[in-house]
């Protein structure tokens, strides 16, 4: 039972009197209500989420309590040893309780912070007035009405109910002025970027924490998309104005034809000049003093204006609130973070022009408002358990700034910091009229009252929970495949990765970084978080939306990485004296005419580099190498080279600017860069160069079918080394052999010695040397997955194959199944596959489904090679183009097996292994014979080549083909959806257990 309401996701109020129980002091209290809460507990595993049903809402309980006996009703077996408790629910451990004051205290997880979370406030026009920064009420009304936008929970009629009122924030920040006329010699565009209006206002009476003082404005006149850009320097308006009309044109698949600006000196000048006329595009300019003339520009500045003062305001900067928010670290200075909040909110607005957002007429599609919040409201910051101590809270209170283009986060200021961040992991307070709470009070402790927490989508709608069954090794039933269309590709219906690193973040598109500020507050309360006591009646899993990881942001500045609290300049120095040591750079006097470029920059093709690639193994060679290191029993050592890309020599002269805090001999010396430095295009590929020189002189060269796999004959016995950027692999026999290798590399290279591999790019290598196996899992990694999404103990299985097809633009529905997938990891993340022992050298089996894609009735080539039993290499695609039956759908499949196989062939002969004749197994006798005999078909050119192709190979003997059963085919599991009983008969066949 419980007396904490906010604790239930799902609650049924009872009528008064209907229920009551008996409490410890033997008098009766009655049940407000029934039911259901999830808890998250902490088990030797990870965290597992347990639904609990039938929970009781007592009010006034102060602890949670759970019922030993309805725990073991539901056949939970409970072990107690010393001051520990486990529950136990079908030989796993579900919960662990601590002896504490006399009870048994389930040890609960951290909280439940979802990727982007509010505290529910229900939704009015009122929030939805302040949260689209103070737009006018018949304007959202008709927004709704209209369907214009998706996402608000709000009617038109509640927008026209509030028309008459009184905003203070609004009439605060939107003092009215005459209108700036519009261009009378202009014509009205016809498409997007036929012409955009430029503009820069400033300079602000502060700076912001990037040192910005400036805001350059750019709107699309047919669309009236609008996109701002702080700047820190009024002259850096042709560097912002070259990277966002990069980014609309690449966004709208347009040039931009004509600019109207006025006759400033940061917009008619030689460089904003020269770089329009090399784009051919035309620049028109005001007359003389006449700035009205850029009337759309000037509009646009002043709406603006009024936008983020009104945001300002209501984030209580004026008036009585103004020390409140200031002490939360909320400033004048932070005019560029509400001027892009206002743009941001401005760009999904119906226009009065075309009657649709300037979001819809440019990107194509309604915008989602679901994500937006209230400017200035309180915000919460999740802490990463690694970044806290024991009993130290898991959040940490800050002031909500705004949104991140192309990125599910949102920009929060931190109060004991002064530090803008970028997270996903916030929960936002929109109460009260500046939706600031009480400084002292904790996150969630309302007076009265437990808060409410509601689960929102993060900026980018994420979508709903997904709930698996099954047990480990099932799959959910066939047709559970996500359908529809991918989606179109914009930034609000495709899940977005990473986050913008800009300081003064801008409307979409995304352009310059600038440096954050760093200012100190008073250290903020510290409470301790709570245990929780509960009903254990059920187990269950979790259908939470994904988290982020949570992790800090690494600075983004020489200033910020000094000045904070992370020991960074430890860090600096150490990487500091490796580059000095390897004689990474000379200083020499700057040559004339030569513009030295910063530590981060953009390289040019043909300048500052030319060729860039470097080969990485392919983890099918991994598996191969593994299986011959199994079979004939060799040693197996592992490699990390320190600083591996300084040792790469550059061919092209670049001279670089001195580190920042690390100038020596004035300004005008400068680094000429003698090795290759971490950043650097062409690094990559001269560290490998360097490393195949120096391998070289071993007699030991690049594989043919795998250039990062580097063989040879040393000291008479064989020797393989396989290379993924700085870790290096090293098999051979006899561990004199094996210390001759990493003698020789140690003298040319700083090399960390990690003796026999046991883990290697997030697998675990298990060997039994006895019995001549070896088996790769991947625990750690899985166990890393889970948490970060925070599934740790669910259960479930789904296509990846199938989910790869939408990764482009996936839907809700994608992103649920993808869960799935993360599932069923969970209740495998012992299994793997094991190499060696039994079983044939090579085998292969191809497969396909037919007309197996419901939205383009393509269907799925699947294809699984094993080694001695083991599976080292695999694919499920989808097939390019839709087969018309069964049989070329099938040798669609075998073609593609071939055409891999013929390159295992080559990979075998380097690792010595004699294949011959490749042996595929295939489930169609009508494929079997198109592919020996020769039958015409009348099919597309497309077609034929590929049968021909797998024919003439057939015909050298190079693969063969033999009839498998279906029941025998080893590749089902790669093509379709199987029973319980097939699928885990499928895996065991191929070698995973």
């Amino acid at each position: 039972m419980s007396g904490d309401k906010g604790k239930f996701t799902t609650l049924k109020m009872l009528e008064t009197g209907s229920r009551r129980i008996r409490i410890a002091n033997g008098t009766y209290v009655d049940v407000a209500g029934e039911g259901t809460v999830e808890l998250r507990c902490l088990t030797p595993t990870g965290v597992r989420v347990n639904t609990l049903l039938d929970v009781l809402y007592v009010p006034g309980v102060v602890d949670n309590l759970f019922s030993v006996t309805r725990a073991t009703d539901v056949g939970v077996v409970l072990g107690f040893k010393r001051d520990v408790c486990q529950g136990f629910l079908n030989g796993e451990i579900i919960f662990r309780a601590e002896q504490g004051l006399g009870l048994f205290e389930v040890c609960e997880a951290e909280p439940d912070v979802d990727a982007c979370m509010l505290v529910r406030e229900a939704e009015t026009a009122e929030l939805w007035h302040r949260r689209l920064g103070h737009a006018g009420y018949e304007g959202l009304a008709k927004m709704v009405e209209g369907d214009l936008v998706r996402g608000v929970g709000v009617k038109a009629e509640a927008f026209r109910e509030k028309k008459p009122l009184v905003c203070e924030p609004y009439i605060m920040g939107k003092q009215t002025r005459e209108s700036f006329p519009r261009e009378s010699d202009s014509k009205e565009s016809t498409e997007p970027l036929e012409l955009v209006h430029m503009d820069v206002c400033g300079p602000m009476p502060v700076a912001s924490p990037g040192g910005c003082r400036w805001l350059a404005t750019f709107l699309d006149d047919y669309t009236k998309l609008s996109v701002v850009q702080p700047l820190k320097k009024k002259s850096e308006v042709t560097e912002a104005t070259e990277r966002v009309f990069a980014r609309l044109e690449l966004q709208s698949g347009k040039k931009v034809k004509s600019v109207q600006t006025d006759r400033g000196g940061e917009d008619v000048n030689e460089k904003m000049t020269a770089f329009l006329g090399k784009k051919g595009t035309v620049q028109r300019t005001t007359a003389g003093h006449s700035p009205e003339q850029n009337g759309s520009a000037e509009r646009l500045n002043r709406t603006l204006e009024e936008r983020a003062r009104a945001l300002l305001e209501d984030a209580g900067l004026g008036g009585e609130a103004r020390a409140l928010l200031e002490d939360a670290g909320l400033g004048g200075e932070y005019w560029a973070e509400a001027m892009v909040t206002a743009n941001y909110t401005r760009n999904r607005v119906p226009s009065s022009v075309h009657g649709k957002t300037p979001y819809e007429m440019f990107y194509g599609e309604r915008p989602d408002l679901s994500h937006m919040r209230v400017f200035g409201a309180r915000a919460y910051i999740h802490v990463p358990k690694e970044n806290r101590k024991k009993l130290e809270p898991v959040s940490e209170r800050g002031v909500f700034l705004g949104y991140v283009p192309n990125a599910k986060a949102y920009r929060v200021l931190k109060e004991r910091t002064g530090v803008v961040i970028v997270s996903r992991d916030v929960v936002v307070d929109e109460r009260g009229p500046s939706g600031v709470v009480e400084l002292g009070s904790a996150p969630g402790k309302e007076e009265g009252g437990a808060r409410d927490p509601s689960r929102v989508s993060s900026p980018t709608q994420m979508g709903a929970g997904f709930t698996p069954t099954g047990e480990a090794g099932t799959q959910p039933g066939v047709g559970a495949t996500p359908t529809g269309e991918a989606g179109t590709g914009s930034e609000e219906s495709v899940l977005m990765e990473g986050a913008d690193e800009s300081g003064e973040v801008v409307e979409e598109p995304v352009v310059t970084p600038a440096d954050l500020g760093a200012r100190r507050n008073p250290p903020r309360e510290r409470r301790s978080p709570e245990r929780f006591r509960v009903n254990l009646a059920a187990e269950g899993v979790s259908d939470n939306p994904p988290k982020g990881s949570g992790e800090h942001p690494e600075p983004q500045s020489y200033q910020e990485a000094v000045g904070g609290e992370e020991l960074w300049r430890l860090s600096m120095d150490e990487e500091m004296r490796s580059l000095l040591e390897n004689g990474t750079w000379e200083l020499v006097e700057k040559p004339e005419g030569v513009k030295p470029v910063p530590m981060k920059y953009m390289q040019k093709q043909g300048i500052d580099f030319e060729e860039v690639y470097a080969p990485v193994s392919k983890h099918t060679t991994l598996r191969a190498l593994l299986v011959v290191v199994a079979a004939r029993d060799l040693e197996l050592h592992q490699l990390d080279v320190k600083t591996a890309f300084l040792n790469g020599e550059l061919e092209e002269r670049i001279y670089m600017q001195q580190p920042q805090g690390y100038e020596q001999g004035g300004p005008e010396m400068v680094c000429l860069l003698k090795h290759s430095l971490y950043g650097l295009r062409q690094a990559p590929r001269a560290w490998y160069l360097r490393l195949k020189e120096e391998l070289g002189l071993l007699e030991v060269g690049a594989s043919v079918a795998d250039a990062a796999l580097f063989l040879g004959v040393v000291d008479g016995e064989e020797v393989f080394l396989l290379v993924w950027v700085d870790d290096i692999l090293i098999a051979t026999r006899g561990k004199d052999r094996v210390a001759k290798v990493k003698a020789h590399l140690a003298r040319t290279f700083d090399v960390r010695d990690l003796g026999e591999a046991t883990y290697f790019l997030g697998m675990e290598l298990a060997r039994d040397r006895e019995a001549r196996t070896l088996k790769l899992t991947q625990k750690k990694q899985t166990g890393k997955l889970l948490g970060r999404h925070w599934l740790a103990g669910a259960r479930a299985r789904s296509a990846v194959g199938a989910l790869a097809r939408y990764t482009s633009a996936p839907t809700e529905a994608h992103w649920a199944a993808a869960l799935g997938v993360v599932r069923y990891l969970a209740g495998t993340a012992e299994a793997g596959v094991t190499f060696g022992g039994s079983g044939e050298l090579l085998e292969v089996f191809c497969d396909a489904d037919f007309a197996g894609d419901i939205d383009s009735r393509r269907s799925t080539t699947g294809y699984v090679f094993l080694m001695y039993g083991g599976a080292v290499s695999w694919s499920s695609r989808l097939q390019p183009t839709v087969a018309v039956s069964t049989v070329e759908a099938e040798y669609m499949s075998a073609a593609q097996a071939v055409k891999d196989a013929l390159w295992f062939c080559k990979l075998g002969g380097d690792l010595g292994l004699g294949l011959g004749t490749v042996p595929i197994n295939c489930d169609n006798q009508g494929a079997i014979r198109l592919l020996k005999h020769p039958v015409a078909i009348l099919r597309s050119k497309h077609i034929n080549v590929l049968l021909y192709f797998a024919r003439e190979r057939v015909a050298r003997k190079e693969v063969g083909f033999a009839y498998c059963g279906t029941e025998d085919m080893k590749a089902n599991i790669m093509t379709k959806a199987l029973t319980p009983g097939k699928f885990s008969k499928c895996r065991k066949d191929i070698g995973i257990a």
